[in-house]
């Protein structure tokens, strides 16, 4: 999601607020745990069901409680999709650094020539 800062500053929403309420309901959060009859004890996440996690258009029916009051002094509740443009986007799933710089990892197998040469043009 890119957010249109000016627009959620408005609606009384900051990127924190956006991303925390967010991020549960599409990667999951734990909230409890449950003592099965089996004597298992499970965790109990909330997350929106999957066929609601696969179109971005879907987030933009969203509302959220930001920090701007109505008149009577109860919470403003806007839509999550004036606060940005919902568009889909990727991202690395997590960032590897070596010596403070970021690394990219290559796993391969080599076929016909010993690994330690092959490893030696990579580096070259």
């Amino acid at each position: 999601m890119r957010i249109n800062r000016e627009l959620a500053s408005d609606l009384g929403l900051s990127n924190a607020l956006i991303g925390n309420a967010l991020r549960p309901l599409i990667a999951g959060s734990q909230i409890s745990h449950w003592l099965g009859p089996d004597g298992q004890d499970y965790d109990v996440i909330v997350q929106l069901p999957k066929g609601d996690r696969q179109i971005t258009s879907d987030l933009g029916g969203l509302y959220m409680t930001g920090t701007r009051l109505n008149a009577d002094g109860t919470p403003d509740a806007g839509a999550a999709a004036p606060g940005g443009d919902l568009v889909d986007t990727t991202a690395p799933q997590q960032l590897k650094r070596l010596d403070l710089q970021r690394r990219v990892s290559l796993y391969a197998s080599s076929e016909g020539r010993p690994s330690g040469d092959v490893g030696s043009d990579v580096e070259s």
